[in-house]
């Protein structure tokens, strides 16, 4: 996801973050978790070999555009605070740039170094988090990465390449668990590149041994021609799911419904599993109208974004064929989060993955939490939430009257 500008918030630590979350559950407005049945659904059910494996990747985003984005006391933060959260893998993005959308060469000024990429790894692993290394290229003039055009494809397919192995060494060397060969790279992924791509993915083959994988857009997936060449369908998941501002979940999870069966038959068709190599919300009214837009509206709203997380997972976990999601996004630095961005530390949506990534199922009743009078829009937490683990109801979260009293 193409957004340099962004910037979220770190929680400095556990304690920190306990202090936070009791905070945050006194300016509640009057939120409720009901519990409810998980709707049925007709989508097709499929098991595709063993590819998926046993355990669904539960994975959060930690991005950087910056040459030194992953050195420091800050990533080392951001690092055990996605270990902390339950996630069991994180996901690492070195960006290099195209001078234009027509430009035929890739540069690794600006990227971040290999220094800090490579500390990042091994802490990651240390903390126990599986990795998936995932370069990005883009365009510095505004153009968006899938909308590139080079003048020469010959020659941008062989930058490229040269750009892909060199992560791909990084990858095998450090004993990273899963690789992407690309990402959004709509106008280049079809049939007519597809005996590049080919060379590319083979060169990667010669020296990455572990799992591929593929990062597409929701428009492109469908179409993209090497998807035999991979272990995993990889979809970057900001799919429109409403016409107007929402935080119903059940509404949510049936705009799903249609889409995931979409899904399954394509799993079918291509034989490999899927895995949302990206998925996430903005904190804003209107999170569900453009999950993809953190301007949709200047109106904060973390209820709409937690709903669409919760949705999401109630919707999709379990199915056989689905391999599991990484969440933009942590951020690596110590700026408060905006209000209106995808970040997910301190926020609503940050209770939702906890819930869902917890070891032990909440058993506890379902609770209320009041407000000092303080609270306003984006100021919510849920409390006593019995959204946790995969094989369980969905929660609900609907605005009222705050009913503990």
């Amino acid at each position: 996801m193409g957004m340099p500008h962004h910037h979220g918030r770190h929680r400095p630590g556990d304690q920190v973050a306990k202090r936070n979350l009791r905070r945050l559950r006194l300016v509640i407005a009057g939120f409720v978790i009901a519990v409810i049945a998980l709707p049925c659904a007709n989508a097709v059910m499929v098991t595709v070999s063993e590819r998926s494996g046993a355990v669904q990747q539960g994975g959060v985003v930690l991005p950087t555009w910056k040459t030194h984005g992953y050195d420091g006391t800050t990533t080392t933060q951001a690092i055990s605070d996605i270990a902390g959260l339950g996630a069991t893998w994180i996901q690492f993005t070195p960006t290099w740039k195209m001078a234009t959308a027509t430009s035929s060469s890739i540069d690794v000024a600006w990227s971040v170094t290999d220094a800090g990429l490579l500390a990042a790894i091994d802490l990651a692993h240390s903390k126990g988090l599986k990795i998936l290394l995932k370069p990005h290229v883009d365009p510095q003039d505004g153009t968006n990465r899938w909308e590139i055009n080079p003048s020469d494809r010959a020659a941008w397919f062989k930058s490229y390449q040269s750009m892909i192995t060199h992560y791909a060494t990084i990858a095998q060397q450090k004993g990273v668990d899963e690789f992407s060969v690309g990402c959004e790279l709509a106008t280049m992924s079809g049939s007519t590149d597809r005996s590049a791509w080919l060379t590319i993915i083979n060169a990667i083959k010669a020296i990455y041994s572990g799992p591929r994988v593929y990062a597409a857009t929701i428009v492109e997936y469908p179409n993209v021609s090497f998807w035999d060449q991979l272990n995993f369908i990889g979809i970057d998941a900001y799919f429109p799911l409403s016409t107007t501002p929402t935080t119903d979940i059940s509404a949510l999870e049936a705009a799903w419904i249609p889409i995931r069966d979409r899904m399954s038959a394509f799993v079918v068709e291509v034989g490999r599993p899927i895995l949302f190599t990206e998925a996430g919300y903005p904190s804003l009214a209107g999170a569900a109208v453009e999950p993809w837009n953190n301007k949709y509206s200047s109106t904060p709203s973390q209820p709409e974004q937690a709903a669409g997380y919760e949705a999401l997972l109630a919707t999709f976990s379990g199915q056989p064929w689905w391999a599991g999601a990484f969440w933009w996004s942590w951020w690596t630095d110590n700026r408060v989060y905006d209000p209106l961005d995808h970040a997910i530390g301190g926020k609503l949506a940050e209770s939702v993955l906890r819930n869902w990534w917890a070891s032990t199922p909440y058993r506890g009743p379902v609770e209320t939490c009041g407000s000092d009078g303080s609270g306003g829009v984006g100021t919510s937490q849920i409390c006593g939430s019995s959204a946790r683990n995969t094989q369980r109801p969905s929660a609900r979260i609907r605005i009222g009257q705050d009913e503990s009293r």
